[in-house]
């Protein structure tokens, strides 16, 4: 979270040696006040290819 936004990033795994990396083109942005439900839709959004 920052300011008035909350970033969802998510991240690519590189492999035990490597750790993760993040996949900023992918990244949702929405408002802090956001609803729990936007919030989860935008998780899940995330997950799914």
């Amino acid at each position: 979270m920052e300011g008035h936004f909350i970033t969802l990033t998510p991240h690519r795994n590189l492999g035990p040696k490597e750790g993760f990396e993040p996949v900023a083109d992918k990244a949702i942005e929405l408002p802090a006040d956001a609803s729990i439900e936007d919030i989860g839709n935008a998780i899940i959004a995330l997950v799914t290819p």
